[in-house]
């Protein structure tokens, strides 16, 4: 759900360095547990989160950030979401908004930069709380993830919603064909077109948010042309191939599904849709090209 905040803990080694060095900023040496990134909801199975270069501030489907192996919490404000009910407008609003982040770079100097232009993980996370008017007690540039934690823990307005994500996972068919398919090759060609598909999408958002004429840091965003009614815009340095996958050109034919699959659940346009039309759509495949038969005129 939009706005819900998640909490993970990577599996990798250098997690422990991670967690070292927020408790050293923080001086949170005696809390029990940390969590080495964050991210925040902006609809239905996705998030926005920031990492290192190439990616820096993107939109990535739930099923990339919860990995089967990571220890992740989902906590939601309750306030905010009584706001937005079911008011698909008012969600969708605020998914334009966390998305002028996506011109972002990451900020690798962490606490050391504090610039509109950059963020880091949590920094994000602060700085998109404010937005929605939850902000947390530390300024974003300040917060690490071990301060979002000990903040929603003890916080009345914040609940814990880690189990209807856990039920959300365990029914979705992506889930299960990225992380538990007998068949390797066919778990990796669905990843591959997942990373197409999200580099697409979050260009599109990017343009989008650009030509709604917000005054959001688009650093990476150049306009090519205008016909007087309508400015088109592209990404200076889009995903390259080796770097976010194959071209969906690359992938055999059957695997073009699997990228309109995953531009269903990244695109920012779906993010009008009530449950029972976002349910609609998520059902809905894409046609198989028609190939003559024998004897058939093509």
């Amino acid at each position: 759900m939009i706005g819900d905040v998640i909490l993970l803990k990577s599996s990798a080694k250098t997690s422990t360095l991670n967690l070292a060095l927020q408790r050293l900023i923080t001086r949170r040496f005696a809390y029990p547990e940390g969590y080495t990134h964050v991210a925040l909801g902006t609809g239905p199975f996705q998030a926005i989160h920031a990492m290192p270069a190439p990616w820096h501030v993107e939109i990535a489907a739930l099923q990339e950030l919860l990995l089967p192996q990571a220890v992740w919490q989902v906590w939601r404000n309750s306030r905010f979401s009584e706001k937005i009910g079911d008011n698909t407008e008012l969600a969708f609003s605020y998914h334009c908004k966390f998305s002028e982040c996506i011109g972002e770079a990451y900020n690798n100097r962490f606490v050391f930069r504090d610039a509109p232009d950059y963020s880091y993980c949590s920094q994000l996370v602060g700085k998109l709380a404010e937005v929605m008017g939850c902000p947390f007690s530390k300024p974003p540039f300040t917060l690490m993830p071990i301060d979002i934690r000990a903040e929603v823990e003890r916080a009345q307005d914040w609940t814990d919603v880690t189990a209807e994500y856990e039920n959300l996972l365990e029914r979705d068919a992506h889930y299960q064909r990225l992380y538990f398919n007998p068949n390797r090759r066919d778990s990796m060609a669905h990843y591959s077109a997942y990373l197409h598909a999200k580099g697409k999408e979050n260009a599109f958002n990017q343009g989008l948010v650009a030509m709604m004429g917000t005054k959001g840091p688009q650093s990476r965003i150049i306009p090519i042309g205008s016909n007087g009614a309508t400015t088109a815009f592209t990404i200076d340095d889009s995903p390259r191939k080796g770097l976010h996958g194959h071209e969906a050109a690359d992938l055999p034919e059957p695997y073009h599904g699997s990228v309109w699959d995953w531009s269903k659940i990244l695109s920012p346009i779906t993010q009008l849709l009530g449950d029972d039309e976002f349910e609609a759509l998520m059902s809905l495949e894409m046609l198989p090209k028609h190939r003559p038969q024998e004897g058939e005129s093509s």
